[in-house]
Parts: C-alpha cells; structure tokens; sequence
C-alpha cells in the first residue's frame, strides 16, 4: 500500500501527528517533541522506514530549498511521489566539534522519511534523486546526519567519501584526536572513511606520515596540508 498514493498518505500523516505538535504548556518531558509509545509501536510493525538528514549551510538554504523544490514538483518523473511525510526542518548554530554539521556556519537541518523503499522491493528511486540534490553543490553539498540512513556500503557518499572535502577545516584535527586516543584503531570499524593524509606544505605537496603533521594543538595548518583519501574507483 506504501508503494503508491503519496497524496493520501501524506494526508494521513499530518493528521496522525496532530497530537505532538499540540500547542500548550508542558513539563519539561512533554515539551519535546517525540513519537507516543503507541506510535513507536505501530511505526515497528506497520511502516518501517529510513530516516535521512541533510544539513546545508545557512548561506546556500535558499538557492538549495528551490532547487530542492524544482526537482519535487518540476520533474517529469514527479519526484514528490517518493515522499509520504512532510519535512521537518531545523537550525543549529555554529559549533566547535570537529564533525559538527556547523563547524564552519550555522546550518538548517532538513529531516526525511522513506516509507516507500521497504514496500517497493528496496527501491526509491525519486527519493534518491532528491537526497542528490542535497549532495551537489548548489545546497553545499549538505552533510549526511552521522547517526541516520545514508551510509550504506553500497551509497556513494559512504564508499566515496572524502573527509578532507567535507570538513575542510577539521577532519585533519579530528584524525590527530583519533591518533592520539586510539592508536592501535580499537573503535575503527568496518567503515573505510575513517582513513586520513597529510603532505608536507615545505616540500612540493610531499605526502608524510600523518603522526608527524599532529601536535597538542591537533593538526599543524602551518606545516601541513589535510589530503584526501579515496578507493580508486572514485
């Protein structure tokens, strides 16, 4: 059923949510927006889905969300059929964490659910398109939520991802810290994209071993240039 009416779902769901975006005064529990018990319960049996988040760069939010909107609704393939739920949006200041989404400006947050992959054989293919857009230049390209969907092996922004050109300005700061506390690479995992390079500035762009461009202060800038790390098929 998920597979088709993208209209009379998306209709069913904001009527479904009525309840957690009442307006009022509350405890501090209730005055977070969350799913029910029951809601949680029946989203496990009745509409499994993907959760996807992009978060673009305050400075490019206007020229991404109409070309978000032009590939939704000016699409021969209508590409808004994909979807069965609504955005949610929201704003992060910017922060200091080396993989923060705002390491370098604020950000809008745009969350995304995928009802229709899990009841259509794996595949979404208009969903994809629009996550695309996300992923070119004109919203940044945005950055992938960390802790949702979108890191699949078989997706290139897990198989081709390039640290160095993602966080320009800190993933080098963030593999001197993972050098630093965990040298023998117990937390690695399976991921390849927790790789990190490094060329010496002084002598022609030579590629040094990473340890020497780390000090107390993380990566020496000075010294060193932060280099990406590819599989050759990218």
């Amino acid at each position: 059923l998920m597979r088709s009416n993208a209209r009379l779902w998306s209709e069913f769901y904001a009527g479904s949510v009525t309840y957690n975006v009442m307006p009022g005064t509350f405890a501090s529990r209730r005055a977070y927006m969350s799913m029910t018990e029951g809601q949680s319960r029946r989203h496990r049996f009745f509409s499994a889905y993907d959760q996807w988040e992009m978060f673009v760069p305050l400075s490019k939010v206007g020229d991404c969300v109409a070309a978000v909107a032009d590939r939704l609704y000016n699409s021969d393939d209508e590409a808004w059929r994909g979807f069965r739920t609504q955005f949610l949006m929201r704003l992060t200041n910017k922060e200091s964490g080396y993989l923060s989404y705002s390491s370098d400006e604020p950000v809008m947050g745009f969350n995304m659910e995928d009802y229709v992959q899990y009841n259509n054989d794996g595949k979404n293919d208009a969903f994809q398109a629009v996550m695309d857009v996300f992923r070119s230049p004109v919203c940044g390209p945005a950055r992938v939520h960390w802790g949702k969907a979108g890191w699949d092996q078989s997706r290139g922004q897990e198989v081709c991802f390039d640290g160095a050109a993602e966080f320009p300005n800190t993933w080098c700061d963030f593999g001197c810290a993972v050098s630093e506390l965990d040298p023998n690479g117990k937390f690695a995992g399976i991921s390849t994209k927790w790789q990190w390079a490094a060329s010496s500035k002084s002598s022609s762009d030579v590629v040094v071993e990473f340890a020497q461009c780390c000090g107390p202060d993380g990566f020496k800038k000075d010294m060193c240039t932060c280099e990406s790390v590819l599989p050759a098929e990218c």
